[in-house]
């Protein structure tokens, strides 16, 4: 998932906690202020770091059960371990040559 997406979970569950429980909409808004911050604080650097890697050089490994982790525009390419094919591998335009 991507950070802009992770904003969005956060901002949605924010909302839905506050439509259940009105009394505390500032509280839960807060909370998800200083949540999205640390989640920046968090990724931020890292998105740096990899959108300095030449786009080739840009590989992520992951094993064939797991959800494609972010968005596919970080990546040039991924490599499932296993090779498998399974709902959740990258599309193929996404994966590495060989």
């Amino acid at each position: 998932m991507s950070l802009d997406n992770a904003m969005v979970y956060v901002d949605n569950i924010a909302t839905a906690l506050a439509a259940a429980d009105p009394d505390h909409t500032a509280d839960y808004a807060a909370n998800a202020a200083a949540y999205k911050q640390t989640l920046r604080d968090a990724i931020t650097p890292l998105r740096d770091r990899l959108s300095a890697l030449p786009e080739d050089r840009r590989w992520l490994v992951t094993c064939e059960g797991a959800p494609f982790p972010t968005s596919p525009a970080t990546w040039a390419c991924a490599k499932p371990i296993s090779g498998r094919s399974t709902p959740t591998r990258p599309a193929r335009r996404n994966r590495c040559a060989a």
